[in-house]
């Protein structure tokens, strides 16, 4: 029977950015004294994910209507047409795979002259906040 339950919990499937196929939205930050990078994944279908020393960890999911309009807001606001590679000692990052086409806007440097970057940078870290007081 204990063989059983192990193979069952060895089978759960959870996300890899590596090796997905799916599309997602990365985001978050690093840097800073100590270098830690947090990262998160949206995905199409909503689920929300945090990589970690431990593997990626499912926080949640978003409404279907609330994920796709988000991927409609990337490309909208032309964010899949910038370049920006600028991190400083404190960096904050949104990337955009698409059918394995990958897209990183990186900053921290500079203040933003696109300010649509940052404003929808808060859109998904608030997502993510508002997973957590749901728990």
């Amino acid at each position: 029977m204990m063989l059983f339950a192990l193979s069952c919990t060895s089978t759960k499937q959870a996300f890899d950015p590596e090796t997905s196929k799916k599309d997602y939205i990365s985001f978050g930050n690093g840097g800073g004294f100590t270098g830690q990078i947090k990262k998160y994944y949206l995905l199409r279908d909503g689920s929300v994910w945090t990589s970690g020393t431990g593997g990626n960890e499912k926080l949640g999911s978003l409404s279907k209507n609330t994920s796709t309009q988000i991927f409609k807001n990337f490309t909208t606001l032309g964010m899949d047409k910038l370049t920006l590679n600028e991190p400083g000692n404190k960096y904050y990052f949104i990337g955009h795979r698409v059918k394995n086409l990958d897209l990183t806007l990186k900053w921290g440097k500079q203040p933003l002259t696109e300010t649509s970057v940052e404003t929808f940078y808060q859109i998904l870290m608030k997502s993510v906040k508002d997973l957590g007081n749901k728990n």
